[in-house]
Protein backbone atom coordinates (compact mmCIF):
# COMPACT_ATOMS: atom_id res chain seq x y z
CA UNK A 1 0.00 0.00 0.00
CA UNK A 2 1.27 3.60 0.01
CA UNK A 3 -0.13 4.19 3.28
CA UNK A 4 2.56 7.24 4.78
CA UNK A 5 4.71 7.50 1.50
CA UNK A 6 4.76 9.66 -1.73
CA UNK A 7 7.15 9.26 -5.06
CA UNK A 8 7.34 9.92 -8.67
CA UNK A 9 8.80 7.93 -11.73
CA UNK A 10 9.99 8.97 -15.04
CA UNK A 11 10.80 7.15 -17.98
CA UNK A 12 11.68 7.34 -21.68
CA UNK A 13 10.50 5.24 -24.88
CA UNK A 14 13.16 5.04 -27.02
CA UNK A 15 11.61 3.63 -30.84
CA UNK A 16 13.99 3.42 -34.36
CA UNK A 17 12.94 5.37 -36.97
CA UNK A 18 11.24 2.20 -38.64
CA UNK A 19 9.84 0.94 -35.31
CA UNK A 20 12.13 -2.12 -35.15
CA UNK A 21 13.83 -2.05 -31.82
CA UNK A 22 12.93 -0.31 -28.37
CA UNK A 23 14.12 0.80 -25.44
CA UNK A 24 12.97 2.08 -22.15
CA UNK A 25 14.51 3.49 -19.38
CA UNK A 26 12.91 4.16 -15.94
CA UNK A 27 13.63 6.07 -12.75
CA UNK A 28 11.22 5.82 -9.60
CA UNK A 29 11.64 6.82 -6.17
CA UNK A 30 9.34 6.59 -2.63
CA UNK A 31 10.07 8.53 0.05
CA UNK A 32 8.45 7.77 3.28
CA UNK A 33 7.37 9.54 6.43
CA UNK A 34 5.60 9.38 9.71
CA UNK A 35 6.21 6.33 12.11
CA UNK A 36 7.43 3.17 10.18
CA UNK A 37 4.78 0.98 12.58
CA UNK A 38 1.76 2.54 9.95
CA UNK A 39 3.75 2.12 6.80
CA UNK A 40 4.86 -1.23 4.41
CA UNK A 41 7.84 0.33 3.27
CA UNK A 42 10.43 0.16 5.99
CA UNK A 43 12.08 2.72 4.14
CA UNK A 44 13.28 5.77 1.31
CA UNK A 45 13.47 3.29 -2.25
CA UNK A 46 15.07 3.80 -5.32
CA UNK A 47 15.01 1.92 -8.36
CA UNK A 48 16.22 2.12 -12.09
CA UNK A 49 14.73 -0.01 -14.54
CA UNK A 50 15.59 -0.73 -18.52
CA UNK A 51 13.55 -3.10 -21.07
CA UNK A 52 14.43 -3.73 -24.72
CA UNK A 53 12.47 -4.95 -27.22
CA UNK A 54 13.24 -6.36 -30.75
CA UNK A 55 10.30 -7.83 -33.46
CA UNK A 56 11.23 -11.71 -35.03
CA UNK A 57 8.61 -11.18 -37.30
CA UNK A 58 4.73 -9.77 -37.28
CA UNK A 59 3.73 -12.52 -34.24
CA UNK A 60 6.36 -12.98 -32.53
CA UNK A 61 9.09 -10.60 -30.25
CA UNK A 62 12.07 -10.68 -27.88
CA UNK A 63 11.73 -8.53 -24.66
CA UNK A 64 14.89 -8.09 -21.96
CA UNK A 65 14.45 -6.19 -19.07
CA UNK A 66 16.47 -5.42 -15.96
CA UNK A 67 16.25 -3.72 -12.53
CA UNK A 68 18.16 -2.43 -9.35
CA UNK A 69 16.11 -1.43 -6.74
CA UNK A 70 17.60 0.26 -3.63
CA UNK A 71 15.50 -0.10 -0.42
CA UNK A 72 16.63 1.41 3.22
CA UNK A 73 15.87 -0.91 5.95
CA UNK A 74 16.30 -3.57 3.72
CA UNK A 75 18.39 -5.76 1.36
CA UNK A 76 18.53 -4.30 -2.15
CA UNK A 77 17.00 -5.77 -5.42
CA UNK A 78 18.36 -6.79 -8.46
CA UNK A 79 16.58 -8.91 -10.94
CA UNK A 80 16.38 -9.66 -15.00
CA UNK A 81 14.21 -11.50 -17.54
CA UNK A 82 14.39 -12.62 -20.98
CA UNK A 83 11.03 -13.26 -22.68
CA UNK A 84 9.94 -14.76 -25.77
CA UNK A 85 6.12 -13.89 -27.07
CA UNK A 86 4.46 -15.01 -30.00
CA UNK A 87 0.88 -13.26 -30.84
CA UNK A 88 -1.18 -16.08 -32.28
Amino acid sequence: TANKTYGAAIGVDLLSPQFTHQLILEAAVVQVFGDAADRNAAGNEYGIGARYQVPISNSTLLRFDVMHGWLEGADDVTGARAEYRWKF
